[in-house]
């Protein structure tokens, strides 16, 4: 909805003449033998499974499906609890499952493919030029840094114009929610991002940076987090996670698949419960849960098989209290 909606009263007429909100769209629908897990956009699907490593490894089966679906969607692979070698690992097996070769870069690299990949083309123009009063109207003549010549007006006001579009350019780009512009073609999977989260460190902001940064416009933006517990330790963190994950899904309509090690089962697609997966819940589209192994420990305390023969006598308050010296105790009295 739009922002400038929020924090003012309108009438009922204004309300229908308010644009409709994009409808959720199912992205993919992973199945296996035990449940489904459906992504869809600007929701939620909540993940129950007792096993943590599995729901590391599943995430990141279902990160790869996704990219490698559509190029279009830029997907978040969160790990908030798989060390280095548990992630090599599941992506090596994921990769050879996909018959994609794999390959090793450090992160130097990466950062400098990035920057090139993301570096814009700008003119050199006032850092080069000599700081006298008249500094708009001059320019580099022979690029030696020495040489100058003054501008007409005509190319001054040329100059000018260049500078409004460039800085009306930038100020555009900084009001877009996603920034990141192409793909780095040389990698296998290059619309899948890992954000490694250490255990209880989660914050939003700087992850909402990222995404920001690195998303591209006029794609579907996936994010899978593989542990919800281990991205906060604390209740109240998990609390505030759970309300800024709201606010980032409304505010730059993500897709949010997130895995829970709590086999809650009073929750359901639009059902809040209680705790901060209670919160994620009433904008859940999707509940999806594997089958609990100690399920069949639940409710199985033996029962009494034979009845009580004769009924247990009522016992009046009186008779439960009682003094010492009915008990045969000396009390003594000072």
């Amino acid at each position: 909805m739009d922002e400038d909606v929020f924090y003012q009263s309108f009438s009922a007429e204004a309300l229908f003449g308010l644009p409709a909100q994009p409808e959720s769209v199912e992205i993919l629908n992973y199945v296996s033998s035990e449940m489904s897990i459906p992504v869809k956009t600007d929701a939620f699907t909540i993940v129950f499974s007792r096993d943590v490593r599995r729901n590391a490894y599943v995430a990141a089966e279902l990160a790869m499906k996704v990219a490698t679906s559509d190029k279009k969607i830029d997907v978040w692979y969160v790990n908030t609890y798989a060390g280095v070698n548990f992630l090599k690992a599941a992506f090596q097996k994921l990769f050879s499952e996909a018959g994609l070769k794999v390959r090793s870069r450090s992160l130097k690299r990466e950062e400098e493919a990035e920057e090139k990949l993301h570096k814009r083309s700008k003119k050199v123009r006032y850092f080069d030029r000599p700081k006298e009063e008249w500094l708009g109207r001059w320019e580099v003549s022979e690029h030696d840094g020495r040489s100058y010549r003054m501008l007409t007006d005509e190319e001054r006001a040329q100059e000018e114009a260049i500078l409004a579009a460039e800085k009306i350019e930038e100020e555009e780009l900084d009001s877009l929610p996603f920034k990141g512009s192409k793909l780095d073609r040389k990698l296998a999977v290059p619309n899948l991002r890992i954000y490694h989260v250490p255990i209880g460190t989660w914050d939003t902001d700087i992850f909402a940076s990222d995404l920001e940064a690195r998303g591209r416009m006029g794609c579907k933006q996936v994010v899978i987090i593989n542990s919800f517990e281990y991205a906060p330790l604390t209740h109240g963190r998990k609390d505030r996670m759970a309300r800024e994950l709201l606010q980032l899904c409304d505010r730059l309509q993500l897709s949010i698949v997130i895995f829970s090690h709590e086999m809650k089962k009073d929750l359901e697609p639009g059902l809040p419960g209680r705790g901060p997966i209670g919160i994620l819940a009433a904008k859940a589209a999707a509940v999806s849960r594997f089958a609990d192994p100690f399920d069949k420990f639940y409710g199985s305390r033996k029962k009494l098989v034979t009845p009580i023969s004769e009924p247990t006598p009522s016992v009046h308050e009186k008779q439960i209290y009682f003094s010492p010296l009915e008990q045969g105790m000396e009390v003594a009295i000072s």
